[in-house]
């Protein structure tokens, strides 16, 4: 018994073209402008990984660890801007394309009037064979 491996190799003549020599940056494409900013909380501390939206468009951005953002607009003027960060309240603001923005979040505060916890033991989840019950009541 033998085995043969066969491969089949097709060449062309045409230069071959990446995506990177033939895209254009969004900062230099006609009409399309970058707004900048920051975001903080209630006590000016940065927020990192807050999620920014343009409202009525796909374009989203996410703050860096110094809260930092760049998130390109469409249109030159003023665009409206959404926030949100788990823990904060949804902040919605209109700025302008050519000053930075500085966005400020409130913590979101929310109570439980109510929380029971039962259990009797303590063991490792691997152990556990069970079920446990939380009941929140509002």
């Amino acid at each position: 018994m033998s085995y043969a491996l066969m491969t089949t190799l097709s060449l062309s003549a045409a230069q071959p073209t990446f995506a990177a020599e033939t895209e254009v940056p969004a900062t230099q494409q006609q009409g399309t402008h970058t707004v900048k900013g920051k975001v903080v909380d209630d006590m000016g501390e940065v927020l990192p990984g807050v999620v920014i939206r343009v409202k009525g468009s796909k374009a989203t951005a996410v703050t860096d660890m110094d809260g930092n953002f760049e998130i390109p607009v469409q249109k030159d003027g003023k665009v409206t801007l959404t926030a949100t960060l788990v823990g904060m309240e949804d902040v919605e603001t209109t700025v302008s394309t050519s000053k930075p923005a500085n966005i400020q979040m409130a913590p979101s505060v929310k109570m439980m009037n109510e929380v029971i916890v039962t259990g009797f033991q303590s063991i490792s989840r691997e152990r556990s064979t069970g079920s446990a019950t939380l009941t929140l009541r509002s």
